[in-house]
């Protein structure tokens, strides 16, 4: 019985942070219409670099489209699959990001941000700690479709490739 508690809770991230999250996600969905489309994206990817900086693969999964897929990856479960390594692989994951750009069709039922982040083992709050660590960075073109449902914008598509740290500053 003991083992299966210890077991269970190196799963899942403390309670706390899980309910944070989930309030994150609450307020956003409450506010949704409030907010402007690009305000939405921007709270998206926000919500997204939480759930992977939490461990919650369960909250990451919710912010993809059932229809995602990617260079690497024919489908969502495919995506959740490898993230779901990568986060065991490596247990304090930090993300340092930056929206680059959020373009809303004219629509606004698809939408493009360009988000620069990188993956570090403990957290960084600037460029020039990043630039210490000499950490990589990556660019990320993501692809986004408004879902009618409850769910609102989602992650469909994502491109991705190594850039220099230089364009942080830029």
């Amino acid at each position: 019985m003991y083992w299966a508690s210890v077991k269970s809770s190196l799963k899942r991230p403390p309670l706390s942070r899980r309910l944070v999250f989930l309030c994150f996600l609450w307020l956003a969905a409450c506010g949704g219409d409030s907010k402007t489309p690009e305000e939405q994206v921007r709270a998206l990817i926000s919500a997204f670099e939480m759930a992977v900086e939490n461990g919650s693969l369960k909250d990451a999964s919710t912010l993809l489209g059932d229809e995602y897929r990617d260079q690497y990856h024919p489908s969502k479960a495919a995506a959740m699959r490898s993230l779901f390594a990568y986060t065991r692989r490596h247990r304090d994951i930090h993300l340092f990001t930056r929206i680059h750009e959020v373009e809303i069709d004219s629509n606004e039922r698809l939408a493009r941000a360009v988000v620069l982040a990188a993956m570090t083992g403990k957290p960084v709050d600037t460029e020039q700690q990043l630039l210490t660590l000499k950490a990589d960075l990556y660019r990320f073109e993501l692809s986004l479709a408004w879902d009618d449902g409850e769910h609102g914008w989602r992650i469909i598509n994502s491109r991705w490739q190594r850039a220099d740290l230089g364009l942080l500053t830029r």
